[in-house]
């Protein structure tokens, strides 16, 4: 690797790490900021309503993939096939200005089904008001998903989670008062998502207009429809995948043992938070290097580091879980910890999986990924119903982390058959196997107290970077050189 093959790798992981940890900052500030309404809810709704808040924000989640269109995704793939920022600006204006007709349509097609058909299908949450706003945020929430893409692909990761943040900080302080100050109850918290969605889509609006052109072109938006719209089943077969098991468990096992799962998924979450950081950062840097004659080279060993991020954060969960929840649960909540590392593995082939889809994203063959999320959620949800009944939680746990490995392994085939990527899988691989020694010796630490066990089995995943330095060509040694000088430049200067 010659001397400026080692700067240029330098950059990009430079680059990438700047990027991630943008976003994650972005994301703990609204988890942060997402506790202050916790405390206002409990005080001022009762169980009954926050049950009515959470179907009806179950009912958005599944309307704004819909409203959606996979159009942000469309961007995303299509904004790197142009060279001149004028062609850009021109494709997202068609883009977007053809999604624009589309969605008045769709917002008015599920508006009339909903006055057909909504009451007869839930007895105690009436149409009007409640899904009257829900498919109003949803569509708003639907509109900023083209701002935010564009946002990711032009590598504003600072934007991206300012906007974030105000966006949330905008919906929390309109809920207070319509849920405080005027006592609205559930309709105040939905009139306070509502406004803020309302608000922050204007500021996007204006973001819009600085960076594309209004124009019309057919074969733009066709091309985009025809890329995006099999996203649309993918999403929301990615939404069973990820929360049909909570809804089985609540027919087979008592409270107590959903609490126990619900804690050992919150771990989880975690490493989920990183992971879409890091994918938010990977998706346009993967697209914008592709496009390179020379590209598949250096996307090839980042994607190494991107596996080796996500290894060791599996690690760290896995082996850092039973400390940390003796210290911050009560003892009632002890044995959640035997349920973490399977859904930390799950998590981390989710990892993987965002890693090879990205790939089936770049040959446009969308069609394949709804077909790869349908089959892996009827899996998950079969063996769910079979399992559950006879073994609990800690089935849906194994069941969670194998559904995952089938996307994982299914999305690497089909990706390499379309446009095979030469990844360090055997690299890849010996991490995995440090990882899994160091998680095994991990688990047998117990120091007498919580807080030593704690120390010992974070320091024992310290280690792990040494594996870096083992399995490093020299010429990779030459790029960590230059990566610790320039983080020695950056300290320096702070």
């Amino acid at each position: 690797m010659a001397r400026d093959e080692q700067r240029s790798l330098a950059r990009s992981v430079l680059h990438l790490g700047k990027q991630t940890s943008l976003y994650v900052l972005g994301d703990l500030l609204i988890q942060a900021l997402g506790v202050l309404l916790i405390p206002i809810y409990s005080h001022v709704l009762t169980t009954a309503e926050y049950g009515v808040l959470g179907i009806v924000g179950t009912m958005q989640k599944v309307l704004v993939p819909l409203f959606g269109l996979g159009i942000s995704g469309a961007i995303a793939r299509f904004y790197f096939d142009y060279r001149h920022e004028e062609e850009r600006r021109r494709l997202v204006g068609s883009i977007w200005l053809g999604w624009l007709l589309l969605l008045g349509g769709l917002v008015a097609s599920v508006y009339l089904l909903g006055l057909c058909c909504f009451d007869r299908l839930f007895v105690n949450i009436p149409f009007h008001p409640y899904l009257q706003l829900a498919i109003g945020i949803a569509a708003l929430n639907a509109l900023a998903m083209t701002p935010r893409s564009l946002l990711r692909v032009r590598e504003k990761a600072g934007w991206f989670s300012l906007l974030s943040v105000l966006g949330f900080l905008l919906n929390a302080l309109f809920i207070i008062y319509f849920v405080v100050l005027r006592r609205r109850g559930v309709v105040g918290s939905l009139l306070g998502q509502f406004s803020g969605a309302l608000v922050i889509n204007l500021i996007y609006l204006g973001l819009m207009l600085h960076y594309i052109r209004w124009h019309w072109d057919w074969k733009a938006v066709r091309r985009a429809l025809g890329f995006g719209l099999p996203l649309v089943p993918h999403l929301l077969a990615k939404w069973a995948l990820n929360f049909a098991d909570r809804l089985i468990l609540e027919r087979y096992v008592s409270l107590a043992a959903i609490g126990l799962y619900t804690l050992a998924y919150q771990l989880g979450l975690s490493i989920n938070m990183v992971m879409t950081s890091l994918n938010r950062a990977w998706t346009p840097f993967f697209y914008r290097k592709m496009a390179l004659e020379d590209g598949e080279p250096i996307v090839a060993r980042l994607a190494t580091y991107y596996a080796w991020v996500l290894i060791w954060l599996s690690l760290g969960i896995i082996v850092l879980a039973e400390p940390v929840i003796a210290l911050i649960a009560s003892p009632a909540y002890r044995a959640a910890y035997r349920l973490v590392p399977w859904i930390a593995v799950a998590f981390l082939f989710q990892g993987f999986y965002f890693l090879e889809s990205s790939v089936i994203l770049l040959t446009r063959r969308t069609v394949y990924l709804p077909r790869l999320t349908a089959v892996a959620a009827l899996f998950n949800v079969g063996l769910n119903v079979a399992l559950v009944p006879r073994f609990g939680v800690m089935a849906s746990a194994v069941i969670t982390a194998g559904s995952y490995l089938f996307l994982a392994f299914s999305t690497i085939v089909l990706s390499h058959r379309l446009h095979p990527l030469r990844y360090e899988w055997r690299r890849i691989a010996l991490g995995g196997v440090a990882a899994l020694v160091l998680a095994v010796i991990g688990w047998q630490m117990h120091l007498g107290t919580s807080w030593l066990t704690l120390l010992a089995r974070a320091a024992l995943v310290m280690l792990w970077p040494g594996f870096l330095l083992i399995v490093a060509t020299p010429e990779e040694r030459g790029v960590y050189r230059l990566l610790g000088y320039r983080l020695w430049q950056w300290i320096r200067g702070a």
